[in-house]
Formats: C-alpha cells, sequence, structure tokens
C-alpha cells in the first residue's frame, strides 16, 4: 500500500473525482479527511470507507470561507496528528456567454475555485512545514487551464490561475520537500459535466480523440501518482487527463 500511516485531506471530497479519490487513497492505507458543502454526500463516502475497513472523518466546509478552512485543516490535525498529502478538488462551474455573465458568477466562481484553493493550499502547507517532513499537495485545475472554450470565460480564467499557482509554490517549497502538482482533467462522468449541457458535453467528449467521458476513478489514480513516491522528481507539473482533448490545440 503506497500511503500506509499517511494522512490525506480530500476536499470536495463527497461526490464526483473527489469522491473516487478519497476512497481510493483509503483503499491504499491511507487515513482520510474529506470536506465539502452538503453534509449527505461527505457522510456517505465516509461510511462507504469504513465499510472497506478505511479510516476516514468529514467535515461540512465552504471553501470560500477562509475560517472554515482553517478549521478543517486544524480538526484534521486534531483528529489523525498530521496532514500528509492535500487533494485540493473543491470547485464548481457557472458556463454562460460572458456579456451575460453575471457579478454573482463571477465572484462565486473566482471566490471557490481560486481563494478557496489559495486558502487550503496555504493552511496544508503551514502545517506540512511545521511537521518538517515533506509532503504532497495536488491541485485541481482543468482542461481549460490551458485552453480557451466558448462560455467558460470565467472557469477558464479560474482554472488558468490554479495552474500557475501550482508552478509558482512548487518553486518555493520544493526545497522543503513539498512537492506541488495539479490534475487537469477533460470531460469526466460527473454532475459537473452536465452543466456545460448536451451540446456541451458533446463538445468535449467528441473534441477527445479518445471518444468518452472519463470514470471519475480515471483521475483518481492520476492524483494518486503524483502523491506518491512513484512521482518523486515531478514537482510544478500540470498532468493532463483529458483523452487527448488538448493535443491538437
Amino acid at each position: 500500500m503506497r500511503f500506509q500511516n499517511k494522512v490525506a485531506l480530500v476536499s470536495g471530497g463527497g461526490t464526483g473525482i473527489g469522491r473516487a479519490t478519497a476512497l481510493a487513497f483509503a483503499r491504499e492505507g491511507a487515513m482520510v479527511a474529506i470536506c465539502g458543502r452538503r453534509k449527505e454526500p461527505l457522510e456517505k463516502t465516509v461510511k462507504d470507507i469504513q465499510k472497506e475497513g478505511g479510516q476516514a472523518i468529514f467535515f461540512t466546509c465552504d471553501v470560500s470561507r477562509v475560517q472554515e478552512v482553517e478549521k478543517v485543516v486544524s480538526d484534521t490535525v486534531n483528529k489523525f496528528g498530521r496532514i500528509d498529502i492535500l487533494f485540493n478538488n473543491a470547485g464548481i462551474n457557472r458556463p454562460s456567454r460572458f456579456a451575460e455573465t453575471t457579478d454573482d458568477d463571477i465572484n462565486i466562481l473566482i471566490d471557490t475555485n481560486v481563494k478557496g484553493q489559495l486558502w487550503m493550499m496555504r493552511a496544508v502547507l503551514r502545517q506540512m512545514l511545521k511537521q518538517g517532513k515533506g509532503g504532497a499537495i495536488v491541485n485541481m485545475s482543468s482542461q481549460l487551464g490551458l485552453i480557451g472554450h466558448v462560455d467558460e470565460v470565467v472557469y477558464c480564467a479560474s482554472k488558468g490561475a490554479i495552474s500557475n499557482m501550482t508552478r509558482a509554490l512548487a518553486l518555493e517549497v520544493t526545497g522543503d520537500g513539498i512537492r506541488v502538482n495539479a490534475v487537469c482533467p477533460g470531460a469526466i462522468d460527473t454532475d459537473m459535466l452536465q452543466i456545460a449541457g448536451p451540446e456541451g458535453v458533446a463538445s468535449f467528449i467528441g473534441g477527445a480523440p479518445i471518444n468518452r467521458a472519463a470514470d471519475p476513478m480515471e483521475v483518481a489514480q492520476g492524483v494518486l501518482f503524483l502523491a506518491s513516491e512513484q512521482a518523486s522528481y515531478i514537482a510544478g507539473a500540470n498532468l493532463v487527463i483529458d483523452g487527448g482533448f488538448t493535443a491538437g490545440k
């Protein structure tokens, strides 16, 4: 087991890629803490981990609120004693033509996708530096953090920020034994994909040489790789998991 006696914190761990990754970490021996806004899916993920013999706990949290993020980190350390891995996954999307995008759309996407990831990354980083034994941070970007797409101006802006903040932090902390990387998924079979609507879904799937949506566990395996010692020489990378969508862009 790659993560025996390690503690992994997964934001947005109740559904989709976050849920799949939390389950995968637990199956590889990690003690898992998850957080998100809705109690019910978080509770189900924890119960499913426990049914398989794993250790897990959940916290409700809105990552756009820095005090809530800091409490999740503190509560995780109080429960498990440390944090070795962060999968900084929580995020949202509101596709729209940019001229029709509201102030609320912009604020909630930037507050959740950018500030939320910054708050979580900073809080966990401070804990890792305090521990003094390294760690791994994997941020959730997107194929749209690397290329543009219609109806996705604000989402592209938020994910582009994540891809570049990943590079920047890696330069700061790799010398402390902390590796920072990101995953950039494409069309994944989750509720978030359906937000794009039938035409958007068809565009994302049809635009990839591997002509299908991925299962969330296919992204989870990329996250686990980046968090593991198998990726010990990888820092500041954006691992693209998009069925080839961006290859020809």
